[in-house]
C-alpha cells in the first residue's frame, strides 16, 4: 500500500485508497427524532455496530468516483463497481467508465464495456 498497486520501493505504482474501519468510526449519523442542547443528536457507526458495513459503502462510492478502478475477477464488489461505473459514466459521456481494470494471476488488463458475468457453480 505504501507504493501503490504494482509499485515497489524503486517504482511508483497506482495510488490506492481504502477508507477502512478507522475512517468509518468518525462518521456520525443524525438522529432526527431526538434533539440535544446542540439541536441534534448523533450516533456513530461504531455505536450502531455497523462499522464494517459503513466502510464498505464508503469504499463503494469512492470507487465509483475514482479516475480509475482496479478490481479482481470473481469479486462481487469489483463486479458491482465495474458495472455501475460503466453505465453511470456512459450516460455522462465523460469516459471514466472505460478506466476499469481487472487484476489477476496473468497481470492486469483494461475492461471495455460492462463487467463480465460471474461464473455460477
Amino acid at each position: 500500500r505504501n507504493y501503490g498497486v504494482f509499485g515497489s520501493k524503486d517504482q511508483k505504482g497506482i495510488p490506492m485508497l481504502e477508507s477502512g474501519t478507522s475512517t468509518t468510526t468518525k462518521i456520525e449519523f443524525p438522529v432526527m427524532e431526538q434533539r440535544n442542547s446542540n439541536g441534534l443528536e448523533v450516533v456513530t457507526a461504531k455505536s450502531l455496530r455497523v462499522t464494517e458495513l459503513v466502510a464498505s459503502v464508503v469504499n463503494f462510492f469512492t470507487a465509483l468516483e475514482a479516475d480509475a478502478f482496479v478490481g479482481v475477477r470473481g469479486s462481487t464488489f469489483s463486479q458491482d463497481v465495474f458495472s455501475v461505473r460503466y453505465y453511470q459514466h456512459q450516460d455522462r459521456g465523460d469516459g471514466v467508465g472505460e478506466n476499469n481494470f481487472v487484476a489477476g494471476p496473468n497481470g492486469m488488463r483494461q475492461l471495455f464495456g460492462p463487467a463480465e458475468p460471474l461464473p455460477c457453480k
